[in-house]
């Protein structure tokens, strides 16, 4: 038995910590998952350690769990030399030389964690010449599989980095079409104006989502309405069930692109290239209580470099009214619902798996995505179709995401839904440095309702700014570049003080104060009290301009859309 003084270690989604006292631990809340280790012993859960555990069961054997979940050695190499890499399901991280491959042969089946029809899978010590593995039946192996979970891994996530995007909303809130419009849509315009291709890793990790696409943009001519089907909580399009420590636990499916540049790119060079991994969960994932040790699904969001939300307001009552009264998606019997409650929810898991305190907030930028535009564009004080997202430099012959436009949209976008949910706008910038608010159409027009069910006809289809969210995404993690070609435009505001991290201020003639977070600082925006554009000034140092700066110089354009 450990002694209070002897080194404790805690081990959780694939990461070793400590080493901490006994004391220390007693006070942490330790995550779902988690396993603790004292000294050298054996790695086990925290309800089998006596000192944690108020029933005083006694202590587990010395092998109890410690082949059930990868751990590192204490004279693993330091994580600056070593090559490691992260589970795309479990998010396990684990060192190269720990990843196990999938047998060949059609007699080495049964696996412990993937039952009895599932190919073995075996830490290699034969290789070919191409470095390739061989199993004990002499067949050579190509595919790899992470050393905790044993589900397959591309052989990309173990030759190039990673960024990882999560999508969270409600039921029917439309995720799965905002996916599938948006891939479809990026894919193209990523390499006609960035000199980037996004293609599948694997086509069997994506499988479903090339399905939605053969719905929605490659039925055209056909006159019958399509739709997608619901996103389940399980099933093997959905997620992947896995026996760790004698419970079956389900893992998100995960949707895998390689970004690579394309000939073209004078910018960048040939390995110049990433994973994109993007998780879309079912809505119910995010109701409290469903936050269990035997599902994973939302333990994404940690891994994740930004968050899309996607806020629907035709399930908000409070904005029914402003939206077209013939979309028959306002007529359904379950479309109110608390969406304050999920987004809620997300922040508590955040906060948790990221073991922020109550006063801590996250660094991850969240991208509030109103859906459904094509419901309430006529409320809105901009004509998506007419604001240009894209600059296109003719000195550089290169094009830049126009981030000063589409942040003048997001300000719009905020004071439209500041006005009526604000319970929405405080709750995300409470507890998030970063958040933008962009409004977006999957399908571009309002779908129908034929023989009981909600569909569109593909020829209807034309997205609106569907792409932006992702385009801001990979903006803010710096895999595309940007610019500002309204920064010189607006009247300055000169009455106005900084205070935490919002910025407050009164507009010419105006007494009614208006706050907004550091994000605008520096902008260009839209005044709908004045009806026309007036610019931010710039937070005071640099601390508090980080997020706000673009990340390219501006463009030299001074042109903006008319008022």
């Amino acid at each position: 038995m450990a002694q209070d003084n002897e080194k404790i270690y805690l081990f959780f989604n694939g990461v070793k910590y400590g080493p901490c006292t006994r004391d220390a631990v007693r006070g942490m809340a330790l995550p779902d998952g988690a396993m603790i280790k004292e000294g050298d012993g054996a790695w086990t859960w925290p309800q089998n350690v006596p000192w944690l555990n108020q029933s005083g069961e006694s202590e587990v054997s010395d092998d109890a769990g410690a082949d059930e979940i990868y751990n590192y050695d204490d004279n693993d190499e330091d994580e600056e030399e070593a090559r490691f890499v992260v589970c795309p399901h479990c998010w396990t991280k684990f060192n190269l030389e720990k990843v196990n491959y999938i047998s060949s042969h059609p007699n080495l089946i049964g696996d412990p964690k993937l039952g009895e029809e599932a190919q073995k899978r075996f830490l290699p010590t034969r290789f070919d010449a191409k470095g390739y593995a061989i199993d004990e039946m002499g067949l050579v192996c190509q595919k790899m599989a992470c050393p905790n979970c044993h589900l397959e891994i591309p052989e990309s996530c173990t030759q190039l980095p990673t960024k990882t995007f999560s999508i969270v909303g409600a039921p029917s809130s439309g995720k799965s079409y905002y996916l599938t419009s948006m891939i479809w849509n990026i894919r193209k315009l990523l390499s006609r104006q960035f000199d980037y291709s996004l293609v599948d890793t694997d086509e069997n990790f994506n499988g479903v989502l090339n399905n939605y696409e053969q719905i929605l943009f490659l039925n055209s001519g056909k006159q019958n309405c399509v739709f997608l089907p619901k996103t389940e909580l399980q099933g093997s399009n959905y997620s992947n069930q896995v026996l760790i420590n004698g419970m079956t636990v389900d893992f998100p499916l995960p949707f895998i692109f390689t970004l690579s540049p394309t000939q073209a790119n004078m910018f960048a060079s040939e390995n110049d290239m990433w994973n994109i991994i993007l998780y879309d969960n079912a809505g119910e994932h995010f109701e409290p209580g469903r936050d269990q040790v035997n599902n994973q699904a939302t333990q994404h969001l940690v891994q994740a470099e930004s968050i899309v939300f996607l806020y629907d307001l035709l399930k908000d009552s409070r904005m029914k009214r402003f939206c077209d009264q013939n979309d028959p998606q306002l007529h359904l019997q379950d479309s109110s619902k608390n969406q304050l409650v999920l987004l809620n929810e997300m922040i508590n898991r955040i906060r948790k798996y990221m073991g922020l305190g109550i006063k801590d907030k996250c660094s991850k930028p969240l991208i509030v995505t109103v859906p459904k535009y094509d419901a309430w564009r006529n409320n809105f004080v901009f004509d998506l179709n007419d604001v240009e997202y894209i600059h296109y430099s003719e000195s550089e012959m290169r094009s830049y995401l126009d981030v000063g436009r589409v942040v003048c949209v997001s300000h719009a976008l905020r004071e439209f839904l500041f006005e009526l949910s604000p319970d929405i706008v405080t709750t995300c910038e409470n507890f998030f440095d970063t958040v933008y608010y962009l409004p977006v159409s999957a399908l571009g027009h309002i779908p129908s309702f034929e023989n009981g069910m909600i569909g569109i006809k593909p020829d209807d289809i034309s997205p609106v700014w569907i792409e932006v969210p992702m385009l801001m995404q990979f903006w803010l993690a710096g895999l595309i570049s940007g610019c500002n070609t309204l920064s010189k435009a607006g009247e300055e505001i000169a009455n106005y003080k900084f205070v935490n991290n919002s910025l407050i201020y009164t507009l010419p003639g105006e007494r009614e104060r208006k706050v907004v977070p550091l994000t605008y600082c520096g902008y260009t925006v839209y005044s709908r009290t004045l009806q026309k554009f007036v610019k931010l000034p710039a937070a005071q140092d640099s601390r508090q301009s980080e997020s706000a700066a673009p990340r390219a110089a501006s463009a030299s354009d001074d042109d903006f859309w008319s008022e």
